[in-house]
C-alpha cells in the first residue's frame, strides 16, 4: 500500500473519530441537561420562558405568570417563533431540547462556512467540536434556558450569510435585531468589518440600522412598554460604582481565570488574523468586561452566549485569511492549529467543564434526581389545567404548561387567588397553607406519602385528615437526606435514589458488604422534646446473596451536639417486602437527633423514619453502643 494511500487512511479514521467525539457531546450536553432539569438546579427563569411562549401558542402574546408581560424584561420579539414548538410538543423539556438545537445549529453554519472558506474535513470538524464542547458552552446549554443562547445559532449564520448569501442575508439580520433590545449593538462590528472588508456600502447600512434600532429600543421603546417609569432599568450592573468594585482585588482571580480561557482559542489565529480578532466580538467584550455584575463578566450562567458566538466567527474569519499564506508558515497553520484547538477543547472539557467525565463533578449535572423525577409525573398526571396554579418555586419549570402559575416570588395577596397548591409536603406549614386545609377550603386531591401534595379548592375534603396527622409526626425521607460522597459509594453499590411505582422514591443500596460499612442516610435531623420515643423506619430488605459483615445492615439514632449515637440496632432479616422495624430511645432533654442507616451485606430501599412518642413502661433501647 503506497504512502498516500495510507495518508488517506489515516485522515479518513481521524474525521470519523473527530465526528463520533462529536456526536458524544451533544449526547452528554443532551443527558446532563435531563440532569439538570430533573434537579430543578435552579430553574426559575425556564418557567417564566416556558410559561411566556406556552400562553404566546395559545393567543395570550408574551403573557407569563398570571399578570406579567415578558416585553417589561426584554425585547424578545424573536423568541415568538420557538412558540408553536411548545404547544406541539407538549412537555416541559422541550425548551432545553429546543436551545441545544439552536446551539446545534449554530455548529452547523460553522462547519459549512469552514467548509467553504477551504478549510480541511479534520480542521472544520475541530472547530465543531471546539463550538460545542467548550466549556463556555456548556454553561450555556446547561443554565436553564435564555433568550440569549440564540445567538449562538443567529451569530454563525450571519456570518455565513455575509460571507457566501447575502440574498437571504436579511432573514438572521431581522431576527438578531429582535432578539432582545441591546442585540443590534453585538452585530454592528462585524458588519462594519465586513463592509470594509469588501469594500461593500450595503453592509454600513446594515450597521447603521442595527445601530439606530438597538439605541431607540434601549432609550425609547423600553421605556414606553413601561410608561417612562424609573423602574423601566436596572442601572446597577453598570452604576461606576459597580463597575470599580469589579475590579477589586476580591474579583481579580476571577477576571484573570475566565479571560484566559477566552484568549487561549485564539491565540493560534493572530498571525493574519488579528484585526477580525479585535474587531468582530470587541461590543460584546467590553460590556461583559465593563459589567459590575461579577456573573456577567466573569462569564457563568448563559452570559457566554454573545462571548462564544462572536469570537468564533472571528477565529474563522482569522482562519480564512491564514488560509492565503504560502510555504512553510500556510503548513503549520493548516497542521497545528487543529491539533492546539482540539488538546484546548478537550482540556476546557476535563478542567473547566461540567459534564461527565470532568473534573469538577456536579451531581446535579451528572445523575437523575429520582425525587425530580416523582415530582415531574405528579405534574403531567396528578394536577389539573385549569385554574390558577400555586407552585413550589424548585418545580415550577415543570407545570409551565399552562395559562396561569404562581410561586412564593410572584404572589402577591392583595391581587392573586389561586385554585390548586402543588407543593413539598414538608413546606404546608412554613408555607401558610396549613389553615386551608384546616378549614376544609381545599382538598388533598394527590399525596404520595412522602414530598408531593396537590390541594384542590373545594375539591373533597376526606384525605385532609390523613395529611395533618402525618404532620403531627416528624418524619424524614431517606431520598431526601445525604449519602455516602465520591466514587467509592458508587462503586460499591450506592446508587442514591431509586423510583418504585406505587412506593415513590427510594434511597436504594446493592447490598454489597466487602468492605467498610456505607453511610446511606446522614444530614437531617428532628428536634424533639424530653421523653421516650420509638423511630419507626419503613423499608424493604432482600435477604444477602453473600454473608461478609454478618448483618444486613444497621439502624442508629445520632445525637450531633454530642457526637455520639444515643442508640443503634441491626436490621432484622424478613421478608423482601415494605415493612418496619422499630429503635427505641430516651432523651433526657430537649435534644436535635439525627437517624442514620450503614449498608452491609442486604439490599435495601429505604423510604422514611417516623418519631412518635411512647407512654413510659417498659422500652426496649436497642442495642446501645459502647
Amino acid at each position: 500500500m503506497s504512502e498516500a494511500s495510507l495518508h488517506r487512511i489515516g485522515g479518513r479514521a481521524l474525521e470519523i473519530l473527530l465526528v463520533v467525539l462529536c456526536v458524544c457531546v451533544v449526547g452528554l450536553l443532551v443527558f446532563s441537561s435531563w440532569c439538570a432539569f430533573i434537579s430543578c438546579f435552579p430553574y426559575e427563569d425556564y418557567c417564566r420562558y416556558y410559561n411566556m411562549l406556552w400562553n404566546t401558542g395559545h393567543g395570550r402574546m408574551f403573557h407569563y405568570m398570571v399578570d406579567d408581560n415578558y416585553l417589561l424584561t426584554h425585547l424578545s420579539f424573536t423568541l415568538i417563533l420557538l412558540s408553536p414548538f411548545v404547544v406541539l410538543i407538549d412537555h416541559p423539556f422541550v425548551l432545553s431540547m429546543l436551545q441545544l438545537l439552536c446551539i446545534s445549529g449554530g455548529a452547523a453554519f460553522v462547519g459549512v462556512t469552514a467548509r467553504r472558506h477551504g478549510l480541511s474535513m479534520c480542521y472544520t470538524l475541530v472547530f465543531i467540536l471546539f463550538y460545542l464542547g467548550y466549556h463556555l458552552t456548556q454553561y450555556v446549554q446547561l443554565d436553564e434556558f435564555h433568550g440569549v443562547a440564540l445567538y449562538m445559532l443567529l451569530v454563525p449564520w450571519l456570518y455565513h450569510s455575509l460571507s457566501f448569501s447575502r440574498r437571504f442575508l436579511w432573514i438572521p439580520f431581522m431576527l438578531t435585531l429582535f432578539l432582545r433590545e441591546e442585540a443590534g449593538f453585538m452585530i454592528v462590528p462585524l458588519f462594519a468589518y465586513i463592509a470594509a472588508r469588501d469594500k461593500w456600502r450595503s453592509g454600513w447600512w446594515y450597521a447603521a440600522i442595527a445601530f439606530v434600532y438597538a439605541s431607540a429600543a434601549t432609550v425609547v421603546l423600553y421605556k414606553f412598554l413601561h410608561h417612562y417609569s424609573p423602574e423601566a432599568y436596572n442601572l446597577d450592573s453598570i452604576a461606576p460604582r459597580s463597575i470599580l468594585d469589579g475590579f477589586s482585588r476580591e474579583f481579580l482571580l476571577y477576571r484573570l481565570e475566565t479571560w484566559v480561557w477566552v484568549l487561549l482559542p485564539v491565540l493560534p489565529f493572530l498571525a493574519r488574523g488579528a484585526l477580525p480578532l479585535a474587531a468582530i466580538p470587541a461590543v460584546a467584550v467590553i460590556v461583559t468586561i465593563l459589567s459590575g455584575s461579577w456573573r456577567q463578566f466573569s462569564l457563568l450562567y448563559h452570559y457566554p452566549a454573545i462571548i462564544m458566538a462572536t469570537v468564533t466567527v472571528a477565529m474563522m474569519e482569522a482562519a480564512r485569511l491564514q488560509g492565503t499564506m504560502t510555504g512553510r508558515w500556510k503548513r503549520m497553520t493548516e497542521a497545528g492549529v487543529p491539533i492546539y484547538l482540539f488538546v484546548l477543547t478537550l482540556a476546557s472539557y476535563f478542567l473547566v467543564g461540567v459534564l461527565p467525565g470532568a473534573l469538577a463533578k456536579r451531581d446535579e449535572y451528572n445523575y437523575i434526581d429520582k425525587s425530580g423525577l416523582q415530582a415531574l409525573w405528579v405534574a403531567q398526571h396528578r394536577i389539573p389545567k385549569d385554574g390558577v396554579l400555586f407552585s413550589q418555586h424548585e418545580w415550577c419549570s415543570f407545570v409551565g404548561g399552562r395559562r396561569n402559575v404562581l410561586t412564593f416570588e410572584t404572589y402577591d395577596k392583595s391581587r392573586h387567588r389561586f385554585d390548586v397548591i402543588f407543593c413539598k409536603f414538608s413546606e404546608l406549614q412554613k408555607s401558610g397553607f396549613l389553615p386551608l386545609l384546616q378549614n376544609n377550603e381545599f382538598g388533598v386531591s394527590y399525596f404520595d406519602r412522602q414530598e408531593v401534595v396537590v390541594l384542590q379548592r373545594g375539591y373533597d375534603a376526606s384525605a385532609n385528615a390523613e395529611v395533618l396527622n402525618a404532620l403531627k409526626t416528624p418524619f424524614i425521607l431517606f431520598a431526601w437526606t445525604r449519602a455516602a460522597d465520591g466514587e467509592r459509594a458508587e462503586k460499591k453499590g450506592l446508587r442514591r435514589n431509586e423510583y418504585l411505582q406505587d412506593m415513590g422514591v427510594m434511597r436504594y443500596w446493592s447490598g454489597d458488604g466487602r468492605r467498610a460499612f456505607i453511610n446511606l442516610s446522614s444530614g437531617s435531623s428532628v428536634k424533639l422534646e424530653p421523653g421516650r420515643y420509638k423511630a419507626v423506619f419503613l423499608f424493604k430488605a432482600s435477604a444477602p446473596k453473600r454473608v461478609v459483615r454478618g448483618t444486613w445492615g444497621l439502624f442508629s439514632i445520632y445525637d450531633p451536639e454530642e457526637d455520639r449515637n444515643i442508640v443503634e440496632k441491626h436490621i432484622e432479616p424478613g421478608p423482601a417486602v415494605f415493612r418496619t422495624q422499630e429503635v427505641t430511645f430516651e432523651l433526657e432533654k430537649a435534644s436535635t437527633v439525627e437517624p442514620r442507616v450503614a449498608g452491609a451485606d442486604a439490599e435495601l430501599w429505604l423510604d422514611r423514619v417516623s418519631f412518635e412518642k411512647v407512654n413510659p413502661g417498659g422500652v426496649d433501647h436497642g442495642e446501645q453502643p459502647p
